[in-house]
């Protein structure tokens, strides 16, 4: 894993107008991104399916992520069909982000039960199943504790075979289970039980470093060939270790941690160039990270890492 390519994202959240939205396309794909992430929550954000299909429409090499989907917004015999689609309609460019949901607020708006963490694992594990099944089998059968579909027809087919698929998370269960079932892994930090937030403690080059053993520990043989991806939670070029120390201490006080969290949390890359594209090179080493996003307002700025490091 420590030699795998470097991969870079962009997370872009919608467009003002359908010319807008392929420009954003065009333009990420233009600076050397690899793949336009999309995002899955109810505020002012585009629904994943038409978003990608569109932006898949006036590019060629860009590849396209929902980064991630609630799996609780859909029944995983709707997501099968819709991500099936997606794929075909894209020419094989889908990778097909899950999680088990965190945001409480999303829950609140639309009247989702919020259930507990170990039952939305629960259902995640079971919808992935289900929608593995889809990809590969002529009909579906699958009688489990949240979801039963009898009979289901698994078409239309994908055309990549398999779709990459990505499952995010923090904690051991959702770790362990991405690092049997996923190509990629995302890894975040815990989200609060009540669906408040996250531990940004969690951040912290350690708990980094116990993510990764868990992986390691379920994947076995598996752990070779997975990708580790982030987003990005804060990046800023910086001039001097004086702006860098009080870029820090800003997003200490923000983020109510540590400064050396902050400082030395693969989730933030704060510092000149150069300070930035070795830490992202010692990233690698240590975590196996390679597949960095970056969200819409970095992506300019960041474009110059991308063409020094993307690919090597």
């Amino acid at each position: 894993m420590p030699g795998r390519a470097f991969r870079f994202g962009v997370q872009v959240r919608r467009g003002e107008s359908r010319a807008d939205w392929q420009d954003k396309a065009r333009r990420a794909e233009a600076l050397g991104y690899d793949v336009l992430a999309t995002v899955d929550h109810f505020t002012d954000v585009f629904a994943w399916s038409p978003a990608i299909v569109s932006a898949a429409s006036v590019t060629t090499t860009l590849r396209f992520c929902p980064y991630v989907l609630d799996n609780d917004f859909r029944h995983p015999a709707v997501l099968a069909q819709d991500a099936a689609t997606v794929d075909i309609l894209t020419d094989g460019r889908l990778e097909l982000g899950l999680g088990a949901g965190w945001l409480g607020s999303d829950y609140t708006k639309t009247g989702i039960p919020f259930e507990r963490a170990g039952v939305r694992v629960g259902k995640l594990i079971e919808s992935v199943e289900i929608v593995k099944r889809y990809f590969a089998d002529e009909t579906v059968t699958f009688a489990g504790t949240h979801y039963q579909v009898d009979g289901l027809p698994g078409n239309p087919k994908p055309v990549q075979s398999p779709v990459p698929l990505m499952l995010g998370g923090g904690g051991p269960r959702i770790l362990s289970f991405a690092a049997r079932e996923a190509s990629i892994v995302g890894l975040i930090w815990v989200s609060k039980p009540d669906g408040s937030g996250f531990d940004r403690n969690d951040g912290s080059p350690e708990g980094f470093d116990r993510k990764v053993a868990i992986v390691r520990e379920a994947a076995g043989d598996r752990f070779d060939g997975l990708e580790f991806n982030v987003l990005l939670e804060r990046f800023a070029l910086t001039d001097g270790a004086a702006a860098t120390a009080t870029e820090v201490a800003t997003m200490a006080e923000t983020w109510d941690v540590p400064e050396s969290v902050v400082r030395d949390s693969p989730v933030a890359l704060i510092g000149s160039r150069d300070e930035i594209v070795a830490k992202i090179r010692a990233g690698r080493d240590r975590y196996g990270i390679s597949y960095y996003t970056v969200r819409e307002a970095d992506i300019d700025l960041f474009a110059p890492i991308v063409a020094e490091l993307a690919g090597q």
